[in-house]
């Protein structure tokens, strides 16, 4: 239990000893005793995310991401336990941005460039550290939704394109669904109801199948959207969440100019047919000759 009394004073955490004297360091800026080497590892990891703020040039870029590497790699068994790995990878990334801020000299599209192939060494270089220790295609679709989560959607499929056999989620491959006409969609704005029956039956219908938890599947559905929206004018993309429809689902239509993403809205369908963890991401084509079931 945690008791707080003042929001000045340090909260009081019933049978944590380690956690109070982790919060009395962080606020006094005491030393932590020894016997808590966990509260003073987090006391170390915080000192380093914070002395990565300063960094303004590519040699100290390259030796604090170095120094990132080595600390992850030396306490990753006590790391793992907290989220600390993940803020280091994430601040690992931001580094690059501080350092392509200071270099103005640099001509946009060459410092463009630049951070980009950074992103993807750094990308590979959490590969091969993490290895041993986390499924890859975990650690690419952490790197990704960085990117993703800051609708930087272009750089997050650079890392897609640069490690291809990485970048999905684990799932059963399936393919073959039945979508009946009755099927109750929604467009972005969330107002207008209308059916999978109401598009003409002789359209194919290119689906796509999308999860929250599964960045690659968010950001390969936008990228395909934008080319839709590039290349066949009009021509909507049915979206199917495995989870239900969120605002974080529909946000996707807005990272693409003229998009029209139409999402499907059916609570009674989804529970029924998307019982199994799905492999993602997956596109199928929907003609009236497979999949497309008329009401009875």
């Amino acid at each position: 239990m945690v008791t707080i009394t003042d929001p000045a004073a340090v909260p009081v955490i019933s049978g944590s000893n380690a956690n109070n004297a982790l919060y009395k360091a962080l606020k006094d800026k005491t030393p932590i005793p020894a016997k808590y080497p966990f509260a003073a590892l987090m006391i170390q990891a915080k000192d380093l995310l914070e002395s990565s703020h300063s960094i303004k040039t590519v040699q100290d870029l390259t030796a604090k991401r170095k120094e990132f590497q080595e600390f992850v790699k030396k306490h990753y068994p006590q790391l793992r336990s907290s989220d600390m790995v993940r803020r280091l990878i994430g601040q690992y990334f931001m580094m690059h941005e501080y350092v392509a801020y200071h270099e103005q000299k640099e001509a946009i599209n060459a410092k463009r460039i630049t951070h980009q192939q950074a992103v993807l060494s750094g990308v590979g270089a959490w590969l091969e550290l993490l290895q041993p220790l986390i499924p890859k295609q975990e650690t690419v679709n952490y790197c990704v939704s960085l990117y993703y989560n800051r609708s930087m959607v272009t750089l997050a499929h650079r890392i897609v394109e640069h490690y291809p056999e990485d970048a999905f989620c684990a799932g059963i491959e399936q393919e073959k669904f039945t979508f009946p006409s009755d099927l109750a969609i929604i467009k972005a704005e969330g107002k207008e109801k209308i059916s999978l029956g109401d598009f003409k039956s002789d359209d194919k219908k290119n689906i796509a199948f999308v999860s929250e938890g599964c960045p690659v599947s968010m950001v390969e559905t936008v990228i395909k959207a934008r080319q839709f929206a590039r290349l066949k004018q009009g021509q909507p993309l049915f979206i199917v969440p495995l989870e239900p429809l969120s605002p974080r689902h529909l946000a996707m239509n807005r990272m693409v100019s003229n998009g029209r993403m139409l999402f499907i809205k059916d609570e009674k369908w989804r529970r029924k047919n998307l019982t199994r963890k799905i492999r993602l991401p997956l596109f199928i084509r929907l003609g009236a000759e497979s999949g497309m079931e008329k009401n009875k």
